[in-house]
C-alpha cells in the first residue's frame, strides 16, 4: 500500500471522526471507529493501521493548528522554561497549540535539540562539537 493510500484513508478517518466535533457525541465517534476498523480488517488493512494513525495526526494536527514538538536535553526543564519555550515555538509556528514530548539525553553534554516534523534545531554541545570537528579536518 502506497503512503497515499494510507493518507486517503487517514483523510477519510478525519472526515468521520472531526466533522463538526461539537455536534458529534461520543457514541457517534465510537461508532464511525468501529465502522472504519471493520473495512480494514475486512480489506486486509490493519497491517496498515499505524501508518494510517501517523498520517491521522498529521492531518489533525494541521487542521487544528497544533505542532508537535519532541524537545530533547540533558535534564528536564523547569516550568517556567517550558512555559517559556511552548510560547516561543507557538509564535514562531502560528500554531494555536503546541504539544512538546522532552526526552532526556546525556549524550548531548548539553544544550538543547528541537525537532517538530522534518525541521531539527540543534544547539546541543554534541552538534557543536561535531560541527568544530569537521571544520578542524576541512
Amino acid at each position: 500500500m502506497s503512503a497515499s493510500r494510507t493518507k486517503e484513508l487517514a483523510e477519510v478517518l478525519l472526515e468521520m471522526t472531526d466533522e463538526n466535533p461539537e455536534a458529534r457525541e461520543e457514541a457517534q465517534v465510537k461508532k464511525s471507529l468501529k465502522e472504519f476498523a471493520t473495512y480494514l480488517k475486512k480489506k486486509g488493512l490493519l497491517r496498515k493501521a499505524d501508518a494510517i494513525i501517523a498520517d491521522y495526526r498529521r492531518l489533525y494536527n494541521k487542521k487544528h493548528n497544533i505542532v508537535e514538538a519532541t524537545v530533547t536535553l540533558t535534564s528536564r526543564l523547569s516550568e517556567h522554561t517550558r512555559v517559556e519555550l511552548r510560547e516561543a515555538l507557538k509564535k514562531k509556528h502560528n500554531a494555536r497549540e503546541v504539544h512538546m514530548l522532552e526526552k532526556v539525553d546525556q549524550r548531548l553534554i548539553g544544550g538543547i535539540r528541537i525537532q517538530i516534523e522534518d525541521e531539527v534545531y540543534d544547539s546541543s554541545i554534541q552538534n557543536s562539537l561535531k560541527q568544530l570537528q569537521t571544520e578542524l579536518l576541512k
